[in-house]
């Protein structure tokens, strides 16, 4: 399971799946934009196989271990196949259907091509994955950044680490008209985030909620106010 990150939080692992040769710069842009974003980089970290040490493991036994660790299957689909193995299926294939097998939540951002252009293997692959799945088309890596960032706000959203919304409309169960704990400063009641200037509370419980940020398993719930 992935590890503790340095602020606390439990990063998500996203695995980044593509034929490495045709895709090499955008996986690293990928890779260095989850580990530099202000936000993406308290939720999530990045997979890569060419980042991985040389180890007595056959290729294929690391990326399908790795595959089933992550939480994230980012496939980038374009029009070479890869290179196939004694079945004729390419890592980038094999790693797809893992992912659809263990129940790994899957992004595909397919790049603009004229499909006459694509390796049959590779159109057959793309159809696959329209199967219950909202594929992206992008021609730029600038549009590829910007299609993942949209990914991966929602999907916070849709596990509800991240919260949207006027702060005065979030729940405050807790609330009552005492002053303030003294451990607290007054007319907050929260610590002020370095990261974002964003409130979060003094102490963290795995299930804590207060006005306008939720805490859940060491995970906070960013109010929409600043």
């Amino acid at each position: 399971m992935p590890t503790t990150s340095g602020d606390g939080v439990n990063p998500l692992r996203i695995f980044i799946s593509s034929v490495q040769r045709e895709f090499a710069e955008e996986r690293a842009v990928l890779r260095d934009y989850v580990r530099d974003d202000v936000l993406i980089r308290r939720f999530f970290d990045v997979f890569l196989f060419e980042d991985t040490p040389a180890a007595d493991r056959r290729p294929d036994h690391v990326y399908l271990d790795e595959v089933g660790r992550s939480h994230i299957y980012l496939g980038l689909f374009g029009s070479d196949y890869g290179n196939e193995d004694d079945e004729g299926v390419s890592p980038t294939e094999r790693e797809f259907e893992h992912a659809t097998s263990v129940g790994t939540h899957r992004l595909i951002f397919v790049k603009e091509e004229r499909d006459d252009t694509r390796h049959p293997k590779m159109r057959k692959l793309i159809r696959k994955a329209q199967s219950g799945l909202i594929r992206k088309r992008f021609n730029t890596t600038a549009e590829l950044v910007t299609g993942l960032y949209a990914a991966l706000v929602e999907y916070l959203e849709n596990k509800e680490l991240i919260r949207w919304g006027p702060f005065d409309a979030a729940p405050c169960g807790n609330a009552t008209l005492d002053a303030p704990s003294s451990s607290v400063p007054a007319g907050r009641g929260h610590a002020a985030s370095e990261t974002f200037g964003a409130s979060e509370p003094a102490e963290r419980g795995p299930a804590d909620e207060r006005c306008g940020v939720v805490v859940r398993e060491g995970t906070a719930t960013i109010p929409d106010f600043f």
